[in-house]
């Protein structure tokens, strides 16, 4: 039995349906994304508006490219965990000195990394992310709801 006889097409109807797929994916992935970051994101537009450079101590290297580190500020000591500086994580060890930045309003808020790139990542990221969940489960629905093919 052919696609044709096996269900009749409505063109766009199928297209209203995709396109309702596409905009429910990107939508749950965009906001699951984006609520997921919400509290980095934040900590780093503070870095933004207000940020100092200091150095701090290595004092833990993780899996995955992330690194703990110590600092002090005003001779109140701080820690923090996060993302390693650079493509030279490989080569940090526990001791090592990193350049960090901080937030001199709250020296707790700090980050191994240029705030001003990595709020660029954050904003673009979920978009992304949603537009290709998105293609993927237009494409799944599609291919789902138009059934196999007659070869």
């Amino acid at each position: 039995m052919t696609r044709d006889r096996a269900r009749p097409t409505n063109f766009g109807r199928d297209v209203l349906f995709a396109f309702g797929v596409y905009l429910l994916a990107f939508l749950l992935v965009f906001g699951v994304d984006k609520l997921g970051q919400a509290d980095y994101s934040t900590r780093i537009d503070d870095l933004v508006a207000h940020s100092a450079s200091g150095s701090a101590t290595v004092t833990s290297v993780e899996q995955h490219n992330s690194i703990c580190y110590g600092y002090v500020e005003n001779g109140s000591p701080y820690s923090a965990c996060g993302e390693a500086p650079g493509d030279n994580w490989g080569g940090l060890k526990v001791g090592s000195s990193v350049a960090i930045v901080y937030d001199p309003t709250d020296p707790a808020i700090s980050c191994a990394c240029d705030p001003r790139s990595e709020q660029s990542v954050l904003s673009n990221g979920p978009l992304f992310f949603g537009a290709f969940a998105g293609l993927v489960a237009t494409v799944a629905f599609l291919i789902w709801w138009w059934g196999p093919w007659d070869w």
